[in-house]
């Protein structure tokens, strides 16, 4: 637990520490064991990030929190995307209230030799919340485009996504592109100019998502 602490010694003593540790054990009747609790004390206070992890950097092996879009979900299976890819969690347990295009919080997930991540008892999944902020139009040069991803959605429909980063002449931007927005992107190339006008945002914890969606135009 000392490890977990030295993550947090500047905003409570190690007794207040260990306090809480005890009273979230009485709170949760022994679910969960002395080290995932203080896991998730630390990851609450925002001082998780050694474990933070992209999808594209999984690896086999590990645990990890991570955040993303939910695509796809069935009783015990979310299929979710960030930026860098998508990944399938697998649960012991039905997954309760989570919907697709919910942005969640996976803390303490198992990554397999599958590169799928597992969730336990010790596991947790969060569904933060989203404020939807005004949409801007965003003007610059194409630095990358990824690979487009296919999923299924819930009214057995085809959904495609990808993701491009933009470069403006004050920031850089990752935006996911959705459906029919993906023919017109393949249109382009990498250092092209593009202009996209309302680009919607949804800010939550992890940052803001900007997303190409049917209010969105490409240029």
């Amino acid at each position: 637990m000392i490890k977990w602490y030295n993550l947090i010694r500047d905003i409570m003593s190690i007794e207040e520490f260990k306090a809480e540790i005890e009273e979230r054990r009485r709170l949760y009747d022994d679910l969960f064991d002395r080290e995932t609790i203080a896991l998730l004390i630390i990851d609450e206070l925002g001082r998780n990030t050694l474990h933070i992890k992209k999808i594209k950097d999984l690896q086999p092996g590990i645990n990890c929190t991570l955040f993303g879009i939910v695509l796809t979900y069935n009783d015990k299976t979310i299929e979710m995307l960030d930026e860098t890819g998508i990944v399938t969690v697998v649960a012991d347990e039905k997954i309760k209230g989570v919907k697709p295009m919910d942005t969640i919080k996976i803390i303490n997930g198992y990554v397999d030799r599958n590169l799928e991540i597992r969730l336990d008892r010790y596991s947790l999944i969060e569904v933060l919340p989203i404020e939807i902020l005004p949409s801007i139009d965003i003007k610059g040069v194409i630095e990358d485009i990824n690979p487009t991803h296919v999923f299924l959605k819930d009214n057995d429909e085809y959904g495609f996504v990808t993701t491009t980063t933009i470069k403006s002449s004050n920031d850089k931007h990752t935006i996911f592109i959705w459906n029919e927005h993906i023919k017109k992107l393949q249109s382009y190339k990498t250092g092209d100019p593009i202009y996209i006008k309302n680009v919607s945002r949804r800010k939550q914890s992890n940052g803001i998502e900007l997303h190409v969606n049917s209010s969105s135009t490409i240029l």
